[in-house]
């Protein structure tokens, strides 16, 4: 009726952009998706652009988004933290609403963060669970962490190693640890470490990417019955393998504010912005446990659309 077409013409020249780290990790691209026909069904316009891991391009970015008046600019996980913050601060100043996202930066008008920490923790746990029910108390495990360059990171990587120092006992141990987060980057890297550990029971993942990645590797190698990953984010990939548990290796995976939700948070405060209404300065993401039990639950409860 008249009232949307009205609501619409209102949120004509409001504008979104989003700036990411690299739009290949499968959960930018997927939150990303979400937020774009969100925004559009509000008649906003939106942006969307990938910096490939580029802190230069970035801030670049950053700079375009303000130049062109965008109302409010997500960074959406800066390539740089300390280094994209002198733009940040910029964009502020000129008026835009910047939401750093799974990162604080310094100077943004807001965050949405996880609680990285706890993410690395629980999904250390479940690998010493698993090792405890399944192979007699002892495990042999890789860590696939993200890149060391910040708190947020740091802290997934602490969380894990510290659960498996307190909880794992002498027997459940960390043998090998390197990066990666894209799904490639980590079947290269899984495999190698196989090759290099053939006593390995499985994969302990700070991200999504790594987590299917060595899942796939896991399975080029015919290993799904011996081997386990625990990972975090809870991509359609991710859930699709939770849902055919026979067939892969992955156990389970701390959802880090589902694809849907963490779009929807984004969206919210956009919208609080377009209205004039005050926000948080900082929102936290839910975090939650899915395994296969749960899995069908959790998409449904979520409204996300898995193969």
């Amino acid at each position: 009726g008249n009232k949307t077409q009205t609501a619409e013409a209102a949120n004509e020249g409001f504008s979104v952009g989003v700036t990411c780290k690299d739009l290949t990790i499968e959960a930018y691209a997927s939150i990303s998706d979400y937020l774009k026909s969100y925004c559009l069904d509000a008649g906003y316009s939106i942006n969307i652009v990938s910096a490939s891991n580029d802190p230069a391009a970035q801030t670049q970015q950053i700079e375009n988004f303000v130049t062109s008046g965008t109302d409010v600019i997500i960074v959406m996980d800066p390539c740089d933290v300390a280094g994209v913050s002198p733009a940040v601060k910029e964009a502020v100043n000129a008026g835009a609403v910047v939401i750093g996202y799974g990162y604080s930066i310094e100077g943004n008008s807001t965050e949405l963060i996880c609680a990285n920490y706890s993410i690395g923790y629980q999904s250390g746990e479940q690998a010493v669970q698993w090792a405890k029910e399944n192979n007699g108390g002892e495990g042999q495990f890789a860590l696939l962490h993200l890149t060391l360059s910040s708190e947020p990171c740091y802290d997934r990587y602490n969380g894990a190693k510290d659960a498996i120092a307190e909880l794992g006992g002498d027997k459940i141990e960390i043998v090998a640890e390197q990066s990666a987060q894209t799904i490639d980057e980590a079947m290269n890297v899984a495999e190698s470490i196989m090759e290099a550990y053939p006593e390995l029971d499985g994969f302990i993942c700070n991200s999504g990417g790594a987590g299917y990645g060595s899942n796939e590797a896991i399975k080029a190698v015919g290993k799904t019955d011996s081997m386990a990953v625990f990972c975090c984010d809870t991509t359609a990939d991710i859930l699709s393998a939770l849902r055919n548990s026979k067939n892969n290796a992955i156990k389970s995976t701390i959802c880090v504010g589902s694809d849907t939700f963490m779009a929807n948070k984004l969206f919210e405060i956009c919208q609080l912005v377009q209205e004039g209404k005050p926000y948080e300065a900082h929102y936290d993401a839910e975090t939650k446990l899915v395994t296969p039990d749960n899995v069908e639950q959790y998409i449904e409860d979520n409204n996300l659309v898995v193969d």
